[in-house]
């Protein structure tokens, strides 16, 4: 699912909603001494040592064409959230037994307003709950 925000002056700039199947306000530290992280997962080229591409665009295994982000920086940016969810309905402070967050698109140097269209094609991200230092 895709969701439309301002971020940076870049407006509507699609992001995407996790929603993950746990709650992020536990009893031990209540979802404050914990950040959500996710970066972009690179793949190892088939038939080419030591060379890998971002999982952000056609997919680096099977389209071996030019890479559309070759020589671009890509910056993430921290997730916004948590969004806590409940079904209790009989209270006035129900558990929220699940979260959601919005990861906003990376910047893409080149890219002014953050839409490439070569790299809808593919996505995969690496999640990590993390606490606090």
């Amino acid at each position: 699912m895709e969701e439309t925000s301002t971020i940076d002056g870049a407006p509507n700039t699609p992001g995407l909603l996790v929603i993950l199947d746990e709650s992020w306000y536990s009893d031990a530290l209540g979802g404050f001494g914990e950040t959500f992280e996710w970066d972009i997962v690179r793949a190892a080229l088939p038939d080419v040592t030591g060379e890998s591409r971002l999982e952000l665009s056609p997919d680096p295994i099977l389209d071996l064409r030019e890479d559309p982000l070759a020589g671009r920086d890509v910056q993430a940016f921290p997730a916004i959230g948590a969004i806590g969810y409940t079904n209790d309905t009989g209270t006035l402070a129900p558990l929220l037994t699940r979260a959601s967050f919005i990861i906003p698109p990376p910047a893409i140097s080149g890219i002014p307003d953050r839409r490439c269209s070569s790299c809808q094609a593919l996505r995969q991200l690496r999640l990590r709950r993390v606490p606090s230092r």
